[in-house]
C-alpha cells in the first residue's frame, strides 16, 4: 500500500471514529478497499430482476460466453444442489498426502468454506424466490491414506481409505459424488458406502507444484461443483485473504475467469483475477442472471 494511501486510510479511520454517523457506516474492511485503490460499490439487497443499467450488456455476454464452454449450464453450477438440499453441503475432504491434519486445521477447513459460500448465498437471499437464507457446510468425510493422519476428535467423521481404480485418487467412495447424478433423483444406488453415504462434492487438498498461469507463478488452485482444488500449505497459510477461497466458490456456481477478455464496461469484481478481493456488485448480479436463467428453464 502506498504511503499516500496509508494516509488517506489513517485519516479515514480517525475521521469515522471522531464522528460516527449513525445513519451510515463503513467497516474497516472497506476503508482498506478504497485505500487500495478497488471501487467500493454498495450492493443493495435485491428482490427482482433489475441490474444497472451499465451491466445488462455484460450480463448477456457472460452468459453466452460460458455456454459457448458448456452447453447446458447446469452442469457448471452446483446452485441447484443447494437448493435440492435445503441449504446444507457435505463435503469430502481428500488428504492425499503423508501429513497429519489436526482438529484445528479441520475446523478451519469448515469455518473457511463455511463463510466463503454463506457470503455467495447471501447476494441471492429474497431474490426472485430464492428458498434460502443459511448456506450449513458440514464435512462428513475424510479420505487418507492412513486413517492414523486424522488427528483429535473425529467424532462424527467416516474416514476411508478408498482409491479410485479409475484415476488413482483417494475417494470417499466410489460413484458416491452426487454432483454425478440426476439432480432429479438424487440415486445413490451404485454408492460404493451405500445410500447414506453420498456428498455433495469434494475439497481436495493436495501438495501442488508452482505452475506459470497467464504470466504468473501460482499453486493452480481450482474450483467447479465435482471438486475444489487447492494445496495444503498455500490454502491454511492465506485463509486471511478469504477471496482466494471466494473467487474458486465462484466457479463451483459457475461463474468463470476472465483472463484475457472481460464484458465491457467492467473493471473491478471477483471473478476478474486480482482486481478485486471481495464480492462486487457485478459479480453479485453474475450470479442473479445464472439463478433467474436456470430456473426460467426449471432447473430449480
Amino acid at each position: 500500500m502506498k504511503v499516500s494511501s496509508l494516509l488517506t486510510l489513517v485519516a479515514s479511520v480517525a475521521g469515522a471514529l471522531a464522528y460516527p454517523n449513525p445513519a451510515y457506516s463503513i467497516s474497516f474492511r472497506d476503508l482498506i478497499r478504497r485505500a487500495e485503490g478497488v471501487p467500493f460499490h454498495e450492493d443493495p439487497k435485491a428482490t427482482t430482476w433489475n441490474p444497472p443499467p451499465n451491466m445488462v450488456a455484460a450480463l448477456d455476454w457472460v452468459w453466452k460466453r460460458s455456454l459457448l464452454e458448456r452447453s447446458t449450464g447446469r452442469d457448471l453450477t452446483m446452485l441447484g444442489a443447494l437448493v435440492k438440499n435445503n441449504g446444507i453441503l457435505n463435503y469430502c475432504v481428500s488428504w492425499p498426502t503423508d501429513e497429519p491434519i489436526t482438529f484445528e486445521q479441520r475446523s478451519e477447513i469448515v469455518t473457511a468454506l463455511q463463510s466463503s459460500w454463506q457470503q455467495w448465498i447471501d447476494v441471492l437471499v429474497g431474490f426472485e424466490g430464492f428458498p434460502l437464507t443459511t448456506v450449513d457446510v458440514n464435512v462428513m468425510d475424510y479420505a487418507v491414506k492412513d486413517k492414523a493422519l486424522v488427528q483429535g476428535d473425529t467424532t462424527g467423521l467416516t474416514i476411508h481409505t478408498i482409491v479410485d481404480p479409475s484415476d488413482g485418487l483417494l475417494t470417499c467412495g466410489i460413484d458416491c459424488n452426487l454432483f454425478g447424478y440426476s439432480p432429479e433423483d438424487y440415486d445413490v444406488s451404485r454408492c460404493s458406502e451405500g445410500k447414506t453415504g453420498g456428498y455433495d462434492t469434494n475439497f481436495r487438498l493436495e501438495q501442488i507444484l508452482d505452475q506459470p498461469i497467464n504470466g504468473a507463478v501460482t499453486k493452480g488452485q481450482s474450483a467447479g461443483p465435482l471438486f475444489h482444488r487447492f494445496d495444503q500449505e498455500h490454502f491454511f497459510d492465506n485463509l486471511r485473504n478469504e477471496w482466494i477461497l471466494l473467487h474458486e466458490l465462484g466457479h463451483a456456481q459457475g461463474l468463470r475467469d476472465f483472463y484475457e477478455e472481460r464484458p465491457v464496461g467492467q473493471i473491478n469484481f471477483l471473478m476478474y483475477p486480482d482486481s478485486a478481493h471481495h464480492l462486487t456488485e457485478f459479480d453479485a448480479w453474475m450470479l442473479r442472471d445464472w439463478y433467474m436463467k436456470l430456473k426460467q428453464r426449471g432447473d430449480f
